[in-house]
C-alpha cells in the first residue's frame, strides 16, 4: 500500500522525525514516501511533485505537530480529501498528533482547527502514538477494522 506522510520539513529536526517515521512505515511493509523524497526547487515543481505523489497514494499520514498545522500540510489534506471523494480505493486519512501542546488539548479537541480536525475525522481518525498510526495503515491494507 503506497501512503504519503506529510509533515513540516523546514528545520534539521522536522526532516528526521518525518523521515523517522517514513522509515518506520517502509520496516512494515509500506511504501512510503514524503517531502524529504522529492526534489523540486520551484512552486510549480514543487506543487507538481506533491499532487502526482498525493494522487498516487492509497492513504495519507499527516504530521500535526506545531502551534498549529503547517499551513502546507493543510493544503495536502485537503487536497487528499478531494482525491478521496473522486476515488473510492482511496484508504483514508490518520493524523499524528504528538506534540505536547496539543495532547494537553486532548479532552478539547487537541487544540486543532474544527474544520481539520472535522476533515480527519471524516476521513479517518487523529492518533498520538506512532504505533496507533501503523495499526491505523494496517488496518486498512489489510481490510480489516483496527483493534
Amino acid at each position: 500500500m503506497k501512503i504519503y506522510v506529510a509533515g513540516p520539513t523546514f528545520t534539521p529536526h522536522a526532516r528526521e522525525f518525518l523521515l523517522s517515521h517514513i522509515r518506520h512505515f517502509r520496516e512494515h511493509g509500506f511504501d512510503a514516501m514524503g517531502a524529504p523524497d522529492l526534489l523540486a526547487t520551484t512552486p510549480q515543481a514543487l506543487f507538481d511533485e506533491k499532487e502526482t505523489a498525493l494522487r498516487k497514494a492509497d492513504a495519507l499520514v499527516v504530521i500535526l505537530d506545531g502551534a498549529q498545522v503547517d499551513d502546507g500540510v493543510a493544503c495536502q489534506l485537503g487536497l487528499f480529501y478531494g482525491l478521496m471523494l473522486q476515488d473510492p480505493t482511496k484508504k483514508g486519512i490518520v493524523g499524528l498528533l504528538s506534540d505536547e501542546r496539543g495532547l494537553r488539548k486532548s479532552a478539547h479537541g487537541f487544540g486543532l482547527n474544527l474544520f481539520v480536525r472535522g476533515v480527519l475525522e471524516n476521513r479517518g481518525k487523529i492518533c498520538t502514538h506512532i504505533e496507533d498510526v501503523l495499526k491505523q495503515l494496517e488496518a486498512w491494507r489489510d481490510n480489516r477494522t483496527p483493534t
